[in-house]
This record gives structure tokens, C-alpha cells and sequence, in this order.
């Protein structure tokens, strides 16, 4: 079986999490990959409690349809080889397919955005464990210099010039 396209809603083995069994589940057509490659948003009869789902029933379709009323789950995506479908259920009305799209662009910039945040986050908390390490590692020089029974030259070269660098700037 050949020939899908975007918005197409197809029947596909899905595996169980143990990977012992598969059910025959609805799924989206998002786009078609070189090859024979599919991405598919799983769809589901199951209430979805999530703010990503999007609502699926028969007068979402332009031709076909699914049993019972279905949550679409834009983000949840997974890629599939046109040969495991097991046949086309129909085709979701353009709105509809629009809908399930922006919500996969909104989702996943919404994760783009969090992901920096995140990364900006903890290049703060670095930098303050950082900057807290080098004064307690100056302190700890400070306390060397002042203490020490060794004579001045016992702490020369890179580390005494780089302990009176950050010195200065305390």
C-alpha cells in the first residue's frame, strides 16, 4: 500500500510498551519522508487530560472516518514505514489538519523556548558556582600566603600571579 499523503488518518500495528504485543491504532499522517517514511501523530479513543490534544469526530473528516470520537496527540510523534499500515481509515478536513499542525509548531516551540531558558538557567548557576569556587579558592590562597612557614618564593610562577589577579579584583 502506497500513496499517502498529509492528513490522511491510517491504521497502524502500535507496540505495546514491552514490545510482546501490537494493537491496531489510528494515527495522523504529518508529513511523507524520502523513502517510505511517514510521520504520525498517534491518535486515541481515551479521554486525554493534557492541554495538546485536539478533539477528532467523524465531522472532521472529509472522507472516512474512525468508531468512536478520538483525541489527536500532537505531541506524540513517531515515524513509520508505509508497508507496516494496515489500510487508510480517510482523510481529516484541511481545518482540521491546520489545527493539529500549529499545535505541533506551538508545542514544539514551546520546548525550543523552555530548553533555552533552561540552558540560560543553568549557565547562571554555573557561573555563580563558579565565581563562588574562585573566591573560595582565593580566600584559601590568601589564607596560604598569609600563613605559610614556606618563604615567598615556595609559591611563585602561575598559580601566585593568578592568586594575586584574582585578589585584586576581590
Amino acid at each position: 500500500m502506497a500513496g499517502f499523503i498529509k492528513g490522511d488518518i491510517v491504521i497502524v500495528p502500535f507496540p505495546f510498551s514491552d514490545l510482546t504485543q501490537t494493537k491496531r491504532r489510528p494515527a495522523l499522517v504529518i508529513a511523507t519522508l524520502q523513502g517510505n517514511d511517514l510521520i504520525l501523530c498517534q491518535i486515541t479513543s481515551q479521554s486525554v487530560g493534557d492541554i495538546y490534544a485536539i478533539q477528532l469526530d467523524n465531522s472532521d473528516f472529509y472522507s472516512g472516518g474512525l468508531n468512536q470520537p478520538s483525541n489527536i496527540r500532537p505531541n506524540r510523534l513517531f515515524t513509520a514505514d508505509q508497508q507496516i499500515i494496515l489500510y487508510k481509515a480517510g482523510q481529516i478536513k484541511p481545518e482540521k489538519l491546520r489545527e493539529v499542525i500549529n499545535k505541533i509548531v506551538r508545542n514544539y516551540d514551546d520546548e525550543l523556548k523552555n530548553s533555552i531558558l533552561d540552558a540560560v538557567a543553568i549557565a547562571i548557576l554555573l557561573s555563580h558556582r563558579l565565581q563562588g569556587l574562585l573566591l573560595a579558592e582565593s580566600a584559601e590562597y590568601d589564607d596560604e600566603l598569609n600563613h605559610s612557614v614556606l618563604d615567598g618564593g615556595a609559591i611563585a610562577g602561575k598559580r601566585f600571579d593568578w592568586m594575586l589577579g584574582r585578589l585584586k579584583v576581590s
